[in-house]
């Protein structure tokens, strides 16, 4: 296994590992856990990363006055009626993933 080290300049060692429970907790909600170890089944923010780099996550990067309307829209598409079951659902984990992101902000 290899390590690689993250420095936050202005970040104390208690606010770092705020942090990286917060990354974790994102991790794991996009599916990313630890498989071994004294954390397996939690958020495993290092496997997140390495899909980031591998094109496995998208990034979205939105204002701040774009996430209400985007998400509206998102609602509004998950909800259109379609000739095939869940085909919309796409639209309802965007908007849902918007809605994470809002809470993380406050």
């Amino acid at each position: 296994m290899t390590a690689l080290g993250f420095y936050f300049r202005g970040l104390d060692q208690r606010e770092a590992n705020a942090l990286r429970a917060v990354l974790n907790e994102i991790a794991e909600w996009h599916g990313y856990t630890a498989h071994a170890g004294p954390t397996a089944g939690q958020g495993n923010f290092a496997a997140m990363m390495i899909a980031i780099a591998a094109g496995e996550v998208a990034l979205v990067l939105l204002p701040d006055e774009h996430f209400g309307p985007a998400i509206e829209r998102l609602e509004q598409i998950a909800q259109e009626p379609t000739s095939e079951p869940h085909q919309n659902d796409w639209a309802a984990s965007i908007a849902q993933a918007l809605r994470d992101a809002l809470g993380r902000q406050k």
